[in-house]
């Protein structure tokens, strides 16, 4: 009898754990539940304030919130003692696609960018990695068609919300964003990137809401409304940004719909589901037609290669070698890539001056990124799904759900997007996490039950309509369960596990430092702005010490200490002593450019950086020039045809120039004559490089206005104008000789004629801001001061940053002169070593 108490009791006990156990399962479950409804109603609504890219922050924040979800799943399966998984092929062509995307950014030419410091969020390693980590946790968390459902509808709901604030800002002018962040109130602005990309967002969100409506009779009356009202406002949202490749995408889709619902007319009749896809279908045919748009919303313009460019550099990429051609330049690379094979038909367009990252769309940048052997298996990864969905949705009607055909809908709209318009980080992620829910509504058994647990080997698993091992073999989708009780089950999967913990913590922890680093980044911008230069370069190097291995940060930092440089050197002219300061502040900036360019030697961008660093040091180091002359070079060499590199080089090449002239004036007999020939020489040679910016595009106003310096400085500006001359009666419609010809009557004070130049380069091309900034000067020399307004108007219509254009304008409303309070102390403009209207490049 004692023996027999002593056991029921221990018998109650381990119920009683057993119990605790499952309810702390289930709690850990809930916890990872909730945080994936938290990410679906900040996948089209959350961003952090940061003007270094909104997408950037949003990587961040989503990928706290996956390793957060990832690691209680984790936790759930150690608690329970068992692995509970929706298995499919669709898993092996996503580890499939990981491997060769994996491989492609181990061999890229520059492997941290592609695996997670690229410019384009949607494009890199680790975006892919999330993505199908996020598959896999909404596959085998949302477990039930409610926890689908729910998810579905947060995600609705929430897209609705940012689609009214949409409105609001299109028709209104009030930006709710504006509110927290300065630089979101431009028109379009929205967190989930694109005008364009959150059009193709709707469209997806549109086509599966549209399912839900019409095919669900038993939701709740407020449910269904809120459902109709997200869905006419998904629709407004789309027809008012009226992106062509967006019609496009909901006519695929709608005839998608159309092919399913026909199949049950002759049984069920003309459904009201039926009747919706039809005037879809009609509604995307009749927009896709009309040229005009109805309503016109000014946008801000989104550039993209096109096809036929795409191919160009994908072709010339192809030509590096085997390794090119099976795994490409590297997952995020295209901006490389562009930068080295772009058409050079592209300098006489508007978009010279944009480096495209992207190329026509995303499956068209991943062909040259990521290989033929990456765009295969992300052919492959869409197939399987694609096969698997249609099967079950065809041929095992028992599993259809009522969200199942509406997700498929979804998916399909991405997945058509995927081939016509370029990744996004919100269009890649939502892509994978419609096809984990899937996987999961149309899983072969009980979606709320599951199948019997097999041993951790995979021995005694039960089979579906065949032997022990068909599963395996079978392409369906199934619930497999396996079992952690044998002691070498237990041994390994808790190593696994454990170890999957661990990276998951340690990943969070690098998540939580790249938030810090962002917002310490943002303080040094703020506190640079402010003048205060010691504050500000605390914080930058709080940003080096978390993101140590992101050149990005330390391009940030150098950029801000040359400006700290500037600044000192103008404390200095004024009489300051800041001799110790100024070393201080040059050996940190030299060191951190030189680390900028050890993490990314191909970037241009670090070469470029570091060439401005030295070209600023040119008066006060001997020999500092020819490390400037280098580093121009090396950008030349990663971006051959991008005529401000060569500009900037000749700029340099200007400044040793200047020294050498001040060095003739201090030295006597035969070193003079060899330093003025030096002299003559290094002129030579920056006619020759600013030639080379002129020869990539002829009218680039910045390489002309060098020139023009180069000439004053060379004592020949009458040679000078007389070649010029010449050049005209060869060519009198060449903008880029009409604005040179006219800078140089200017600068040798022929103003009759130099307005005559001007003003035949301003018909010539409307938008030539440099020449219009000259010809309101003439006008303004010549007493026409309402002629100076208006050219001065139009230039700070084109360029409305530019505070020199501002201060004209106050000054010559006033009835000052253009130039009053500016020069001096400013240099001229017709002797400065940069155009008054400095063209920006531009990197999406």
């Amino acid at each position: 009898m004692e023996y027999e108490h002593i056991t029921t009791e221990y018998v109650s006990e381990e119920v009683g754990v057993a119990a605790l156990g499952d309810q702390f399962y289930e709690g850990l479950l809930r916890g990872s539940r909730f945080i994936l409804y938290v990410f679906m109603a900040l996948l089209p609504l959350g961003f952090i304030p940061w003007q270094g890219g909104v997408e950037y922050g949003r990587e961040i924040t989503f990928g706290v919130f996956i390793l957060c979800a990832g690691i209680l799943w984790l936790l759930s399966i150690l608690t329970k003692g068992e692995i509970r998984w929706r298995h499919s092929f669709i898993v092996y062509a996503a580890l499939l696609l990981a491997a060769v995307f994996g491989l492609s950014a181990a061999f890229s030419k520059a492997p941290l960018v592609s695996l997670i410091f690229a410019e384009v969020s949607g494009e890199k390693f680790a975006t892919l990695i999330l993505g199908i980590v996020a598959m896999v946790l909404f596959a085998n968390i949302m477990r039930s068609s409610r926890a689908v459902g729910v998810s579905l509808m947060v995600l609705i709901l929430s897209s609705a919300v940012l689609g009214v604030l949409g409105l609001i800002h299109f028709f209104i002018g009030f930006s709710l964003y504006g509110l927290i962040a300065p630089f979101s109130v431009e028109l379009g602005f929205n967190p989930v990137g694109t005008v364009n990309g959150l059009a193709l967002f709707y469209a997806a969100l549109l086509m599966m809401g549209m399912w839900f409506l019409v095919s669900y009779r038993s939701f709740n009356p407020l449910v269904r409304y809120l459902l109709l009202a997200s869905l006419f406002i998904f629709f407004a949202n789309i027809f008012f940004i009226n992106f062509r490749i967006s019609w496009i995408v909901l006519l695929g889709t709608a005839i998608v719909l159309f092919s399913f619902l026909f199949r049950t007319v002759r049984t069920s009749g003309v459904s009201f589901g039926y009747l919706s896809a039809l005037g879809l279908i009609a509604v995307s045919i009749v927009m896709l037609l009309i040229k005009t748009p109805l309503v016109a919303l000014q946008f801000q313009p989104e550039a993209a290669p096109s096809l036929r460019s795409t191919v160009t550099v994908t072709k010339a990429v192809f030509a590096e070698g085997p390794k090119s051609i099976l795994l490409g330049s590297g997952p995020g690379t295209f901006g490389l890539d562009w930068n080295l094979y772009k058409p050079s038909s592209v300098n006489q367009s508007l978009f010279w001056n944009i480096r495209f990252n992207q190329g026509f769309s995303w499956f068209a940048t991943l062909v040259p990124t990521t290989g033929v052997l990456g765009a295969l298996s992300f052919l492959i990864f869409l197939a399987v799904s694609l096969f698997l969905f249609l099967k079950v949705l065809l041929f095992s009607p028992e599993r259809k759900t009522t969200f199942s055909l509406g997700l498929f809908l979804g998916f399909a709209a991405l997945a058509l997007g995927a081939f016509l318009y370029a990744a996004t980080l919100t269009l890649v992620l939502t892509l994978f996490i419609f096809i984990g829910l899937l996987s999961s509504l149309l899983t072969r058994g009980d979606i709320e039950g599951g199948s019997e647990p097999s041993d951790f080997a995979g021995r005694a698993l039960p089979s579906w309509g065949g032997g022990t091992n068909a599963r395996w073999l079978h392409l369906d989708l199934v619930d497999q369960r396996i079992g952690l009780e044998s002691p070498w089950a237990l041994f390994l999967s808790s190593l696994i596990l454990v170890s999957l913990l661990s990276f998951g913590i340690a990943a969070l922890y690098w998540e939580v430092g790249r938030v810090r680093s962002v917002f310490a980044q943002q303080d040094g911008v703020r506190l640079l702005q402010s003048g205060d230069i010691t504050e500000a370069l605390e914080r930058f190097g709080m940003a080096l010490e978390i993101e140590g291995n992101n050149f990005r940060v330390y391009q940030n930092a150098v950029q801000m200490q040359i400006q700290h440089i500037q600044k000192l050197i103008g404390r200095a002219s004024g009489g300051e002593n800041v001799q110790q300061e100024f070393q201080a502040a040059v050996a940190s900036a030299v060191s951190n450019s030189d680390r900028a360019v050890a993490l990314h030697p191909v970037e241009p961008g670090v070469w470029r950086t570091r060439g401005a660093l030295y070209e600023l040091l040119i008066p006060f180091f001997p020999g500092v020039e020819r490390l400037a002359f280098e580093n121009y070079r090396k950008a030349a060499e990663f971006d051959p045809l991008n005529p401000s590199v060569y500009s900037e080089w000749g700029r340099a090449g200007l400044a040793y120039a200047d020294r050498l002239r001040l060095l003739v004036g201090q030295t006597r007999g035969p070193e003079r004559v060899q330093v003025e020939e030096a002299r003559i020489k290094t002129l030579d040679e920056v006619v020759l490089v600013l030639n080379k910016a002129v020869e990539l595009k002829p009218d680039f106003a910045t390489a002309h206005f060098l020139l023009s310096q180069a000439a004053i400085r060379a004592n020949n500006i009458q040679f000078a104008i007389a070649s010029t001359e010449n050049a005209k009666q060869s060519a009198p419609f060449d903008i880029g000789i009409a604005f040179q010809l006219g800078l140089l009557y200017y600068q040798n004070g022929d103003f009759d004629r130099a307005k005559a130049e001007f003003e035949r380069t301003v018909v010539l091309n409307t938008n030539y801001s440099n020449a219009r900034y000259f010809l309101g000067l003439i006008y303004d020399r010549n007493g026409d001061r309402d002629a100076a307004i208006v050219e001065f108007e139009r230039i700070e219509a084109l360029n409305p940053a530019n505070e020199e254009v501002k201060r004209i304008l106050l000054n010559l409303r006033r009835g000052g002169r253009a130039l009053e309070g500016i020069v001096p102390p400013a240099e001229p403009p017709e002797t400065r070593q940069t155009a008054p209207v400095p063209a920006e490049e531009i990197q999406p």
